[in-house]
């Protein structure tokens, strides 16, 4: 059985190896908070000291939710759908280069809950 530890690390190894992904899907189950662990495997790809040492510069706005190259799409509310306006504002901004580090990371939480319109904006 995976623990949060071992998706985090395995997170990490793919977005900080020489040949970081471009993209990936991950879907796991409801037990395992893998929001959380995206989060944290960000924090080291991010980090200026590759550690996560939450006092660099990257990981302070890290922390305070700030960090102008990391982008968290969810619904507003649990009953909500995420729509096409939220994914035509981060297809601004993930075209430009980076503002403080390397690469850009979108999260985007809970897919399944983007309305038609939304998803046809993301392909």
């Amino acid at each position: 059985m995976y623990k949060d530890t071992d998706i985090t690390m395995s997170i990490q190894k793919l977005l900080c190896g020489q040949r970081p992904v471009v993209s990936m899907l991950l879907v796991a189950p409801l037990h395992l908070d893998i929001l959380n662990a995206v989060k944290q495997a960000s924090t080291v790809a991010f980090c200026e000291k590759k550690t996560g040492c939450q006092s660099c510069a990257n990981c302070m706005l890290l922390q305070h939710g700030h960090h102008p190259d990391l982008y968290l799409i969810e619904p507003e509310d649990a009953s909500s759908s995420i729509k096409i306006d939220r994914i035509r504002e981060i297809q601004q901004h993930i075209y430009q280069t980076p503002k403080r580090g390397l690469r850009k990371i979108v999260i985007l939480n809970q897919a399944e809950k983007m309305n038609i319109s939304a998803s046809n904006a993301l392909l």
